[in-house]
């Protein structure tokens, strides 16, 4: 956040700038702009800098804190050799790479031709009066060991030379300073804390729209598409993809078809699976398959809950539950409102829970230890369907909202209805009708419907979208225009995703 006046004012504050020497990694030395400052612990480079100088990054992990009390993480440090013009002065000093230093220094330009210096002062910034950016930072035990004998006031006092190694550096302020703006309070901060990741759970929801890939990645997606196959047991198979090329391999394709062949005289008991179908459980995608039952199971690893329970623990806890498909929903919805009510307390992360909290966190994780019995048909079509619905539902209540997909198949013989997928969103902190809330599902459903068309291999003869809400579905049958901005812009959005669904 940055706050300036246009106030006119007759003083400028002068903060100590020099122009040092840093050898690079060929050992050419670089004139660098740098601040002097005696209240800083760390010397510091901003990372252009450090890209410039091209010096070998060296790993850390620490802290910075600012005004304000704003935090900086530091992940890599530069062993820097700063020197004087005249090479009289020489030290290696450890640099923390930083992104940025600070902002324009000074603020503004401003005139020092009233100003009459020494004739023996050599400046140790001789642009001191223009704004330019700063390069490093220089830390307190630098700024003291700089420091030499000599010292001038100038200005009526107000103005301040003092004597280092690299020159006179200049502090205080100067009159006379035409007009401009006084900059205060500057405070930034440009990454997120842990509470602001936190919010994501019960801010209105976006589904992650589909990338773009590269043009190879689109050639990898063609080949499986047009080389998959699945055998007589139900198993994908896909070519090898090769690139085309001029390289000469010699003789290393015949060489690698011989060695194939010894393959098939390796006795049966020294050889080693990848993959073996006759295994009971197969892990992926953060569940595991049984291929005989051909079901899914959820094996969580829940460990033991730990005596000291508080937002901290809760968080990194639920933070292992993956539901990839969507399949497990009613139990994940469960964990997001139980961190959201966390999260309204306002404590602190270590501080431990209401006991209310801990009794109901405890329930939760002993409710968890029943997902073992659960098992999942894989497949969600019937053997030689003849009839393919895509069948949705949307629903909200005062604490969350969601939207669920199924699949029903017919064939000769039978019908068969699947869970697809489903997506669950806790309500936002702001208070909403039930109706708009509604709203939030039906638009929730749109998207992810929209989306599961765009990347299923499937074609559905019909599509169906359920929503119990009498207020929505009067909604999405007028004119966006005729409606309020929040509830229009949602109306829109599901007129334009569903046109051609019932």
């Amino acid at each position: 956040m940055g706050v300036s006046t246009s106030q006119k004012h007759k003083n400028d504050i002068i903060l100590s700038t020099c122009i040092i020497y840093v050898e690079n990694s060929v050992g050419e030395k670089v004139p660098l702009r740098v601040l002097a400052d005696s209240g800083s612990q760390v010397s510091q480079f901003s990372s252009s800098t450090a890209d410039f100088l091209n010096l070998r990054k060296l790993k850390t992990d620490m802290s910075v804190s600012g005004l304000g009390g704003t935090n900086v993480n530091i992940k890599s440090k530069i062993k820097g050799v700063i020197s004087n013009g005249s090479g009289s002065y020489k030290r290696v000093v450890d640099f923390h790479v930083v992104p940025k230093i600070t902002n324009m220094i000074p603020a503004n330009s401003f005139d020092i031709s009233h100003i009459v210096f020494p004739s023996n002062v050599h400046l140790a910034d001789p642009t001191f009066n223009t704004s330019n950016s700063i390069d490093a930072l220089l830390s307190a035990d630098i700024f003291f060991d700089i420091l030499k004998d000599g010292k001038y006031k100038l200005d009526n006092g107000n103005l301040i030379l003092q004597n280092t190694e690299f020159g006179y550096i200049i502090s205080g302020n100067t009159s006379r300073f035409s007009s401009g703006s006084l900059h205060c309070g500057l405070i930034t901060k440009d990454f997120k804390t842990l509470n602001d990741t936190l919010k994501s759970f019960w801010e209105v929801e976006e589904i992650v729209p589909i990338k773009f890939v590269s043009d190879e990645l689109k050639k990898c997606d063609e080949h499986f598409l047009k080389s998959m196959a699945r055998d007589t047991n139900g198993r994908f198979c896909v070519e090898m993809p090769m690139k085309d090329n001029d390289i000469e391999l010699g003789q290393s394709k015949s060489t690698a078809i011989r060695r194939l062949e010894l393959l098939k005289d390796v006795p049966t008991e020294n050889k080693d699976f990848l993959f073996n179908e006759n295994d009971e459980l197969v892990k992926a995608l953060g569940f595991s398959w049984r291929p005989r039952e051909d079901t899914f199971m959820y094996q969580m690893n829940l460990q033991e809950v730990p005596v000291t329970i508080t937002k901290r623990t809760v968080l990194s806890f639920i933070s292992k539950l993956y539901d990839p498909l969507g399949l497990l929903q009613p139990i994940i919805i469960k964990a997001k409102m139980m961190i959201q009510k966390i999260w309204l307390l306002k404590i602190d992360w270590d501080q431990n829970l209401p006991r209310q909290e801990i009794e109901n966190f405890q329930r939760y994780v002993a409710e968890l230890h029943q997902l073992k019995d659960l098992k999942i048909p894989r497949c969600i079509l019937l053997k030689d369907s003849v009839a393919v619905q895509l069948i949705g539902f949307a629903d909200a209540s005062a604490q969350a909202y969601g939207a669920c997909l199924y699949v029903k198949s017919e064939n000769a013989n039978e019908t068969q209805i699947r869970l697809l997928c489903s997506k669950t969103h806790v309500a936002p902190l702001k208070t909403l009708s039930i109706p708009r809330l509604e709203l939030l599902a039906a638009t929730l459903l749109s998207k992810l419907t929209s989306k599961i068309i765009k990347i299923i291999d499937l074609e559905f003869d019909e599509v169906h979208l359920f929503s119990d809400s009498k207020v929505v579905l009067d909604w999405i049958q007028m004119q966006p225009h005729l409606l309020k901005v929040f509830v229009a812009n949602r109306v829109s959005l599901i007129q334009e995703l569903t046109e051609t669904f019932s």
